[in-house]
């Protein structure tokens, strides 16, 4: 891949309905980051020397006063998992959010050509967003990773 990169995630449709609910949903976008109600979040990407893919933008979904966060801040694929800047221990911590099974190069015509596809399970670390509801393991949306241009 060496176009503009875009990362694509469903996050869990259950979990986006639930947010989209609450009559004080918002979606906070930053960066070039988009929002998309039942289809989840887009960001671009930039590839760094470490192999690593990070987001130029960000997206804070937030719902019950701001009780329930999801911060898709800060993020970094590892190839691993998908990190975000660590909202519980706070400046310079990192969290993985979900962890990403071994990715599949597909043609996806819909989304402008080739793409990597990574199944994800929720991180063990990020429970604690989700305030215990999923545990560890739990699948979340595919993660699509696609080349633009």
């Amino acid at each position: 891949m060496s176009g503009r990169l875009v990362l694509e995630w469903g996050v869990r449709d259950t979990l986006l309905q639930y947010l989209e609910r609450s009559a004080d949903f918002e979606a906070q976008v930053r960066d070039g980051a988009v929002y998309r109600a039942g289809r989840g979040i887009e960001l671009p990407l930039a590839r760094h020397a470490d192999g690593t893919l990070r987001a130029t933008g960000s997206v804070v979904l937030r719902a019950h006063g701001g009780a329930l966060t999801v911060p898709l801040v800060g993020v970094v694929l590892d190839g691993a998992a998908l990190w975000i800047d660590d909202p519980v221990d706070g400046p310079g911590a990192r969290m993985p959010l979900v962890t990403l099974a071994e990715p599949v190069r597909e043609e996806a015509p819909e989304r402008g050509g080739g793409v990597v596809r990574y199944r994800t399970a929720l991180a063990a670390q990020a429970d604690v967003l989700f305030m215990y509801n999923y545990v560890p393991g739990a699948p979340f949306a595919p993660l699509f990773v696609r080349e633009e241009g």
